[in-house]
């Protein structure tokens, strides 16, 4: 007979856990489609709405719609594998609280509150500080919604007269001028407005929202002439060799340098061969250079064009799309030289004097491509993040990949573009996940059942992927006894039994291998 406390307890936790009102459940069930019907036909209260083929998932209404909580379920005394309440889902978005965010359209049109859900700047998965470097005329480094994001120099002692870095020059702490070699950047809108399109800082009640929020900015300046173009790339990338030869210790994880500046009508072999050679030298240090093409109507194939007829594959070239999402008049293309879309055309970013105000030109696509590849660092992916330290050059084309693979296709960039497309920060972002090994997150072992005492246990588990996982059973002293395969799937089960039947009652643990490292858990069987 039901003991009446327990049966009372019963009754009130499944109504405490379950959502009062839902008419819609699912459930596993392993005896089959016609089993089930058949079995909730009996009592007249629910049916079988769908089957998920191939696998024991099904979904239980109630009949007429009706309100039905868990516990109605339950009654029916059906051996079910398991029960969960079928909730309505709503699209995920994340919506910073600065105050213009509703003035910056093209954050709808690049769908990046569905992105900033997988990440939004700040760190990799391995813990390296992402860094998106610009060059351009100058900066203004008080801005409210900037100021702390910009890189520092670590290296650097401030003011103190001595180069602490060996990097040939001295208290370069806030970056680089080129013209002056200090840190002493001009005062400049047009650099500003492509910082704040990259990384200002967002959901701090202020201003505007950068596509990474947490990203450092480095802060390069001075283009006068091809010589400074060199020298200051040339700068970025000694700080990501020296972060990749020190293992972290010195420099920075730069991921990528915006380039918002060019001359026209020229090509590589009219003399800018080293200029374009330099975009190489970084990617092969895991940099992704963004170029912005030419302000004008113009076959940068036919017409030339730098930097957008340089040939490196670590190359983004940016052309202009409109808040209609059609590429812009003025705006150059080439369907060998640009690469992709973005938009430029009166976007809200940061102004000068702590302001905020629009910005138009392909000066203004760049920076949101230039950001999406430091936003694609930031997503829980292990894989990826490690890549970018052993191996950085495939790194950054796999980004470069995740970038063009994600963008939007538009009429107005067909034909005329290498990609065709538009930037879409979610459809990068889920490029990157889809693909990525660890993109679950971390392998675990979440708790060990022991089942007829010990004879079975069961393993609770969460895979880092979904793949098929190797398991191991040893004495304390490391002797294997069992071992097997366990296929971890969006649609199975989350865990798998082990028969332990004739083995002495003692100490053991069981390892798992398949993620980024095997993971343990020790376990008594009784008898």
């Amino acid at each position: 007979m039901k003991h009446p406390l327990i049966f009372f307890l019963l009754y009130s936790l499944f109504n405490l856990t379950s959502t009062f009102g839902q008419s819609g459940f699912i459930v596993q069930y392993e005896e089959g489609f016609r089993s089930l019907e058949n079995a909730v036909r009996q009592d007249g209260t629910f049916y079988v709405a769908d089957h998920i083929p191939f696998t024991d998932i099904f979904l239980l209404k109630s009949v007429g719609d009706r309100s039905s909580n868990k516990s109605d379920l339950l009654k029916l005394n059906i051996p079910f594998r398991s029960v969960s309440v079928c909730r309505q889902v709503k699209p995920r978005t994340i919506t910073p609280d600065d105050p213009y965010y509703k003035d910056q359209w093209q954050y709808d049109i690049l769908h990046a509150g569905e992105a900033w859900e997988f990440g939004t700047g700040g760190t990799t998965c391995a813990g390296d500080t992402i860094v998106m470097a610009v060059l351009d005329e100058g900066y203004e480094l008080s801005h409210d919604d900037l100021k702390s994001n910009i890189w520092i120099n670590h290296g650097e002692i401030p003011n103190d007269g001595i180069d602490n870095d060996n990097n040939g020059y001295i208290d370069d702490v806030q970056g680089l001028n080129t013209g002056t070699n200090t840190d002493k950047h001009d005062h400049s809108s047009h650099g500003l407005k492509v910082a704040g399109i990259m990384g200002a800082r967002a959901n701090n009640q202020k201003g505007v929202a950068g596509v990474n929020w947490t990203s450092k900015i480095m802060y390069v300046s001075y283009i006068a002439d091809d010589f400074y173009i060199l020298k200051g790339l040339h700068y970025i990338l000694t700080q990501r060799r020296k972060y990749n030869e020190s293992k972290g210790k010195e420099g920075a994880f730069v991921v990528s340098v915006n380039n918002s500046f060019g001359i026209p009508n020229l090509f590589p072999e009219d003399g800018h061969e080293l200029w374009c050679n330099m975009y190489d030298s970084l990617g092969m240090a895991g940099i992704i250079s963004v170029g912005s093409t030419t302000n004008s109507k113009t076959d940068v194939d036919v017409a030339g064009d730098i930097p957008s007829t340089c040939p490196s594959q670590y190359l983004i070239i940016v052309t202009n799309t409109d808040k209609n999402d059609k590429k812009v008049n003025n705006a150059g293309y080439g369907s060998k030289s640009v690469d992709i879309g973005a938009p430029g055309e009166g976007v809200f970013t940061v102004g000068l004097n702590n302001a905020y105000t629009t910005f138009t030109g392909t000066s203004a696509s760049a920076p949101h491509v230039t950001g999406a590849v430091g936003l694609l660092y930031s997503i829980n992916c292990c894989e990826l993040a490690n890549m970018a330290i052993s191996e950085p050059a495939k790194a950054a084309l796999r980004v470069k990949d995740y970038i063009l693979k994600g963008a939007t296709p538009l009429t107005s960039l067909n034909n005329i573009t290498t990609n065709g497309g538009r930037l879409d920060l979610y459809g990068a972002a889920t490029a990157l996940t889809s693909t990525c090994g660890n993109a679950l997150g971390t392998t675990k072992i979440n708790d060990i059942q022991l089942l007829n005492l010990g004879d079975r246990i069961k393993v609770q588990f969460t895979g880092s992927a979904y793949k098929t996982f190797q398991y191991a059973v040893y004495s304390m002293l490391g002797v294997e006894l069992i071992n097997g395969e366990f296929d971890y799937s969006a649609f199975g089960s989350d865990s798998f039994d082990v028969d332990m039947t004739g083995l002495p009652p003692a100490v053991y643990f069981i390892s798992i291998f398949g993620g980024k490292s095997p993971i343990s858990m020790n376990f008594i069987k009784l008898k």
